[in-house]
């Protein structure tokens, strides 16, 4: 009676990992055949081994069994921040060199800390345009295995004598 509450515990944990695999939708993805082309998709449904998607270059809703794809990528955000980042220290790096350097008639530069402060905002700003055009792909499944937090999870139960080992397997 004692192992009753793990063997419970066993059941649960293994058939929600399950349940939460039985189907996956992503709404941008882009497939990696084995035949070597890139199909670009919407509406991609992940499950029991077949993919459900919508082509962009058909216009169908077409299906495909996982073996014959070799590699998958949904979109992910973009490069908002990254943009951002780089462009305000571009501007900031902008800003110290005008300060630093002399006008053509030799007189110093002097920039004050607000034109500083718009240098390195207005950088900023078209950093995080620029990089809204550029989308970040996560990959979620590469030549038969699922990777990322979308996997199936295998849970194994030993029990001997006194002793209860619980195994918890996740392939990365």
């Amino acid at each position: 009676m004692r192992k009753s509450p793990f063997a419970l515990l066993f059941f649960v944990v293994n058939i929600s990992c399950f349940a939460q695999f039985s189907g996956f939708t992503y709404p941008k993805a882009k497939l990696y055949l084995k035949d070597y082309s890139i199909v670009k998709v919407k509406k991609l449904e992940i499950g029991n081994m077949i993919a459900s998607f919508y082509n962009k270059a058909t216009n169908k809703s077409e299906t495909l069994s996982l073996e014959n794809i070799n590699l998958i990528t949904i979109q992910k955000r973009s490069h908002v921040w990254e943009g951002a980042a780089y462009g305000a220290f571009t501007g900031a790096l902008t800003g110290l060199l005008v300060d630093i350097g002399e006008d053509p008639l030799g007189r110093p530069n002097e920039v004050t800390i607000e034109e500083y402060i718009g240098i390195t905002a207005v950088g900023a700003a078209l950093g995080a345009i620029i990089g809204s055009f550029f989308p970040k792909w996560k990959q979620i499944y590469s030549r038969g295995e699922f990777l990322g937090l979308n996997v199936p999870m295998n849970l194994n139960l030993k029990t001997q004598k006194d002793k209860v080992v619980v195994k918890i397997t996740i392939p990365l």
